[in-house]
């Protein structure tokens, strides 16, 4: 199994999430979401008042049940639909990587068959990342290693098209293979991944800074009521950003599976 160069990934994933093909599916999610929250928003700064003024009611709580409902809906969607374009992007950075330019309607329709084993796959790491948190203490640590071992699911089920098992053993392998490098890879996709959401949500927190003045007048709730339009402005910017981010993730773990895989 050969050695991946950490700073070749990291280069060619920035290169690779200046796209917009790439960044769209994962801004239509975000903004999905952005938009089912400001549709509740409402209820929940009715919500929000009853809690201040300690006058919560019976009829209170059913005001933001719906929207609790809605959210959890729309977030489970958006779990299956996000695994499906980060397959379709797997797909579409192993082409970059290539340096062939596929159009990313055609990465998804190539990821149809490996998708249900993705899902599988993604749903197993997601259960013992949640059953080892729960062990007193220590399970937070254990979570954060789940995650070193199973840091390549995506492109070992999509490019290796391994089933849902077979895919957390490649991941597990190539960790175990070379665990120092590709620790080391983990930590510094962290940090710049890190440092790109700062800067993702630095529009947003531009947008709020009115709020934040009008606070000490009129008050939190108020003021985030009247500058609601600027907010939402703000929250759509940051998630095209956002955007960039998760295609940068993804594409780099891609392209440290790649090089891993050469024999």
């Amino acid at each position: 199994m050969a050695k991946a160069d950490i700073g070749k990934s990291i280069g060619t994933a920035i290169s690779c999430g200046a796209s917009l093909k790439r960044i769209f599916p994962f801004f239509l999610v975000n903004l999905v979401f952005l938009v089912v929250i400001a549709a509740f928003f409402d209820n929940a700064v009715s919500f929000m008042s009853s809690v201040v003024m300690k006058t919560i009611s019976f009829a209170d709580v059913m005001t933001i049940v719906p929207a609790v409902l809605s959210i959890s809906v729309v977030s489970i969607v958006l779990f299956f639909v996000t695994v499906y374009f980060e397959a379709g992007l797997a797909d579409n950075a192993r082409n970059f990587w290539l340096r062939k330019e596929v159009s990313f309607r055609k990465s998804l329709k190539s990821i149809k068959p490996t998708y249900v084993s993705l899902v599988g796959a993604t749903i197993l790491v997601v259960l013992i990342s949640m059953i080892l948190n729960f062990i007193p203490f220590v399970g937070w640590i254990l979570a954060i290693i789940v995650s070193w071992l199973f840091l390549f699911v995506m492109p070992a089920v999509v490019i290796s098209k391994n089933d849902a098992v077979g895919g957390l053993e490649d991941s597990y392998k190539i960790f175990m293979k070379n665990k120092l490098r590709t620790f080391a890879f983990w930590l510094v996709l962290i940090v710049i991944s890190g440092v790109f959401s700062i800067l993702a949500f630095v529009p947003l927190f531009i947008a709020a800074l009115p709020a934040f003045a009008a606070v000490p007048a009129v008050g939190f709730i108020a003021a985030l009521k009247a500058n609601f339009a600027l907010l939402i402005v703000g929250g759509v910017i940051s998630s095209f950003l956002l955007g960039y981010v998760k295609v940068f993730s993804e594409s780099a773990k891609t392209f440290y599976y790649i090089q891993s895989k050469k024999k």
